[in-house]
């Protein structure tokens, strides 16, 4: 689903770019985020063509149930974290753990400290040390399960980058804490999302009669989904946000991006550039872009000014760190002029695509008849340029102050 796009409106004489309505995302995403259609007819019958592709097959799918049963961490913000709760209370089953207990109306007050926190929506399991609940503090840990967690604590009681979906991180923007709490009132009842990987274990790498070998998909996944089963490896789907890094860095493919599979988003890929040739388009560049943040820029840049120049051929993708190798080469292939991904994060990814250990890597120039050696005289220096303007970016964005 897409979604509009807020626009604030042009001050009086500001000249416009060709949209008769430049605020209409809907309109500007049809045209391939370039603002004026007149210049872009073969990009507009491309992305039109898409629409005669059959549906892609289903996929898997996980599923969330939440009862609505809160534990809210105080910290030392023990006000703010007794507003929210009071907040909460009226929708929610809320608990209030803090260093002493806090009363108020509909809450549930506990006392007591955490010692861990695993879990996600609907599965969250709390270890507490010195609990009371108001029959004394217990001498033993204990474990109390809920459906959300709002924490006010001065560091994140998860480590990965991405923590679980259900976990809340109290900002110190009131407004922000707001939204937040919003949220948390919608998250009850049953949720599903995609099952975005799959996975072979026959063909995985990981290890082999008790010999270690690759840990790739383990040290860059975001959410710390993956963990070592045996020679093996394990995913958890509920803690998996389906960023795809994993399946980029497999160098046997034994983890594979399946939203959407490799082969759905070859056929999307084939159909666009044809359809743009026939249609007496030249040159096409695709642009590799994310629903969120990568969405909204590319907006904006049509909103604002010219937008995507007519070649450039967007193509939506859930997370950027999914396009890999099996995704770009076939894109040269099928007749892309150039490839283009609007990437914030996730280097690493990047990086294996110069790695002489990255399997997929080495098949691939080696089908295509490419030295290694070659293939660094290609890549290296536009590697090198992106860590220029990275470091220049990072410069300008403190002077500024952002």
């Amino acid at each position: 689903m897409t979604e509009g796009l807020e626009v604030t409106a042009p001050a009086d004489g500001a000249e416009t770019h060709g949209a008769e309505i430049p605020g209409d995302s809907f309109m500007l995403e049809s045209w391939g985020w370039t603002s004026n259609p007149d210049a872009c007819e073969p990009k507009i019958h491309a992305l039109a063509s898409l629409l005669n592709l059959e549906a892609p097959g289903p996929i898997g799918r996980v599923t969330y149930q939440s009862k609505g049963n809160a534990l809210v961490i105080a910290g030392r913000d023990e006000s703010r974290a007794r507003t929210a709760a009071l907040a909460l209370a009226a929708q929610l089953h809320v608990t209030l753990l803090a260093p002493r207990r806090i009363e108020g109306s509909g809450l549930t007050a506990w006392a007591g400290s955490i010692r861990s926190l695993t879990g996600y929506l609907g599965e969250f399991t709390a270890t507490l040390d010195a609990l009371d609940t108001g029959t004394g503090a217990a001498a033993k840990p204990v474990e109390a399960k809920f459906d959300l967690v709002l924490d006010f604590g001065d560091a994140s009681h998860f480590a990965m980058r991405q923590p679980p979906q259900g976990y809340y991180r109290a900002p110190a923007d009131e407004a922000r804490l707001g939204a937040m709490l919003e949220e948390m009132r919608g998250a009850v009842g049953e949720f599903e999302k995609p099952r975005y990987f799959a996975y072979r274990e026959n063909i995985c790498a990981h290890s082999r009669s008790g010999i270690e070998g690759c840990n790739a998909c383990i040290e860059i996944c975001s959410t710390q989904a993956i963990s070592p089963d045996g020679d093996h490896v394990k995913v958890d789907p509920h803690l998996c946000m389906g960023c795809g890094a994993c399946s980029t860095v497999c160098p046997s493919g034994a983890m594979s991006y399946q939203f959407p599979r490799v082969a759905d988003r070859g056929a999307q890929m084939k159909q666009l550039l044809s359809a743009y040739r026939v249609a007496g388009g030249q040159t096409p560049c695709l642009v590799f872009h994310n629903s969120t943040d990568g969405r909204d820029l590319l907006a904006a840049a049509a909103t604002e000014g010219p937008g995507l120049p007519a070649h450039a051929l967007p193509m939506d993708a859930w997370h950027v760190a999914a396009v890999g190798l099996d995704l770009l080469l076939p894109a040269i292939a099928f007749g892309a002029r150039q490839v283009v991904v609007l990437a914030y994060q996730y280097g690493a990814g990047l990086m294996e695509l110069l790695t002489p250990t990255n399997g997929a890597l080495m098949a691939v120039t080696a089908a295509a008849g490419v030295k290694y050696g070659d293939w660094l005289k290609f890549a290296v220096p536009l590697f090198g340029a992106l860590l220029a303007l990275s470091a220049v970016a990072i410069v300008v964005a403190i002077a500024l102050r952002i």
